[in-house]
C-alpha cells in the first residue's frame, strides 16, 4: 500500500506586498468607520466657542450677502460664553445714517445690548438727529485686549463707519490667552483638519481644553489665603463678601502660555500703545473719527497679583482704616503695575493719554469722572461692581459722560452723500 499524500494547503502564504495591501485596507476601513462615527458625534455635540479661533468676528449673512452678521461661533446666544453680542447690519449704511463702532473688552460689551441704558438716545440728542439715524455696532468682546480691538476695527472699516469709540485697557494681560487660541488657526494643517470629521473632533477636544484654561484665567479667586472678608456696599446693594484688602489673583492664571511668550509689563504696555496707534492710523486712512477713553479699575478693593508682598496689602488696609483712601489707591496701583492684572492701572491709562495727545485724538477721561463722583475719590467704592466692571450707576455715568462726546463728533461730520 502506497502512503497517502499530505493534504495540500489551498491558501498559500501572503506575499510581502499582499500583507502591506491588507494592512492598508484595514487601516482605510478603520479610518472610514472613525470618520463616519466622528461625523455623527460632531453633528450631535455643540461647537466650542473660542475668541477669534479660525473664524472672523463678522461674516456675510449666508441668507443675504447684503448684510453682515456676528460669526455664529462667536456670538451664538446658546453658546457657553458668547464673545460678541449677536448682531446683523447692512454691508453699507443707509443714506443719512451714522455708524458708531464700540470696541473694547467686557466693560464695553456691557454698555449696550440686552438692556437699554440710554446710550443711543444720548448720542442722538447730542448729535441733533433722530435716534433712527444712529447705528451702533458692538465690538465689545469678553476678555478682549487691544489686539482683538484692532482686529475688529480692521474687519469693519470697509462697512462705512463714522466713529470708533475705544474703551479698552483692562485685558492686556488676557491678550496672551486670546492670541494663544487664535494662533491655532494659522498653521498649514488647517485644510487637512477641516477635511476630516475625526480630526475636527480631536481639534474640538483641544479647543475645549483651551477654553477651560481661558475660563479658569478669567475667574478671580474669591479670597486670598488668610484674607478677612467684609461686604462692600454700593448702589446695587452689598456685593458678595470681598477681602478687606481686595482680591488675590495669580499672574500664572492670567497668562497660561510658554515662558518665552509671556511679555514683560513694559513689553505689554508698548504693545498696547502700538495697537491703539494702529487703530487710529487705520481709521484715519478711511476717514473715520476715533474717540479714546480712560478706564477706572477698582482701587478701593483691587484684585491683587498673588506675587504682591503681604506687607504691602496690610499697609493698604491700614491706610484705608486711617481714611487715607487715595494714598492706599496709589500703593495698590504701584503693586499692580509690576505684575499680571485684570484691571487698568496708571500704566494703561498713561498709554491712552499719551496716544490721545500725540495723535491729536479726542479723549474722554472716564477715570477722572468716576473718581470725582466717588465718596473718597477712589474708583471702585460705589461705581464698580467688581475689579474692573462698572455697575449700573457707573454705566449710566459713562453714558452721560461719553455719549454727548460721541454725539458731538457725529454732529461735526458731514452728512453722508445721497446716492
Amino acid at each position: 500500500m502506497s502512503p497517502t499524500p499530505p493534504h495540500a494547503d489551498p491558501t498559500p502564504p501572503l506575499s510581502g506586498g499582499q500583507k502591506v495591501m491588507f494592512a492598508l485596507l484595514t487601516l482605510l476601513l478603520f479610518c472610514g468607520v472613525a470618520e463616519a462615527v466622528s461625523r455623527v458625534v460632531l453633528g450631535a455635540s455643540p461647537p466650542v466657542y473660542l475668541p477669534f479661533n479660525e473664524v472672523e468676528p463678522f461674516i456675510p449673512d449666508p441668507s443675504d450677502p447684503g448684510f453682515v452678521i456676528t460669526n455664529p461661533r462667536l456670538g451664538e446666544p446658546s453658546g457657553p460664553d458668547p464673545v460678541i453680542r449677536p448682531q446683523r447690519f447692512a454691508v453699507h449704511k443707509a443714506p443719512g445714517t451714522f455708524r458708531v463702532l464700540l470696541v473694547g473688552g467686557s466693560s464695553m460689551y456691557q454698555m449696550y445690548g440686552e438692556r437699554d441704558l440710554g446710550l443711543l438716545s444720548t448720542i442722538a440728542r447730542a448729535a441733533g438727529v433722530d435716534p433712527s439715524a444712529i447705528e451702533l455696532i458692538g465690538g465689545g468682546a469678553n476678555s478682549q485686549g487691544s489686539a482683538g480691538d484692532l482686529r475688529i476695527v480692521d474687519a469693519l472699516l470697509p462697512n462705512d463707519l463714522d466713529v470708533i469709540v475705544v474703551y479698552s485697557g483692562h485685558n492686556e494681560y488676557a491678550d496672551d490667552m486670546v492670541n494663544l487660541v487664535a494662533a491655532q488657526g494659522g498653521h498649514g494643517l488647517d485644510a487637512v483638519i477641516h477635511a476630516s470629521a475625526a480630526l475636527q473632533l480631536v481639534q474640538r477636544q483641544v479647543d475645549a481644553w483651551r477654553l477651560a484654561r481661558l475660563k479658569a484665567a478669567r475667574a478671580l479667586p474669591t479670597v486670598g489665603p488668610g484674607a478677612q472678608t467684609t461686604p462692600i456696599a454700593g448702589p446695587d446693594g452689598p456685593r458678595d463678601a470681598a477681602p478687606a484688602g481686595g482680591h488675590v489673583v495669580s499672574a500664572s492664571d492670567l497668562a497660561p502660555v510658554a515662558d518665552d511668550e509671556i511679555k514683560t509689563p513694559d513689553q505689554r504696555f508698548a504693545t498696547f500703545d502700538a495697537n491703539l496707534r494702529a487703530i487710529v492710523s487705520h481709521a484715519r486712512l478711511k476717514g473715520v473719527d476715533v474717540l479714546l477713553c480712560t478706564l477706572p479699575g477698582n482701587f478701593y478693593a483691587p484684585a491683587w497679583p498673588v506675587e504682591t508682598d503681604k506687607s504691602r496689602i496690610a499697609e493698604f488696609v491700614r491706610l484705608q482704616q486711617q481714611g487715607l483712601y487715595e494714598d492706599a489707591a496709589r500703593l495698590a496701583d504701584e503693586e499692580l503695575v509690576k505684575f499680571g492684572h485684570l484691571q487698568a492701572t496708571s500704566a494703561e491709562n498713561g498709554v491712552i493719554l499719551n496716544v490721545a495727545a500725540s495723535e491729536a485724538v479726542p479723549m474722554v477721561d472716564v477715570l477722572a469722572v468716576v473718581k470725582a463722583r466717588e465718596p473718597h475719590h477712589v474708583a471702585g467704592e460705589t461705581l464698580l461692581g467688581d475689579h474692573c466692571h462698572l455697575n449700573d450707576a457707573g454705566r449710566k455715568l459713562w453714558i452721560e459722560t461719553v455719549g454727548p462726546v460721541i454725539g458731538n463728533t457725529v454732529r461735526e461730520r458731514k452728512a453722508p452723500p445721497t446716492p
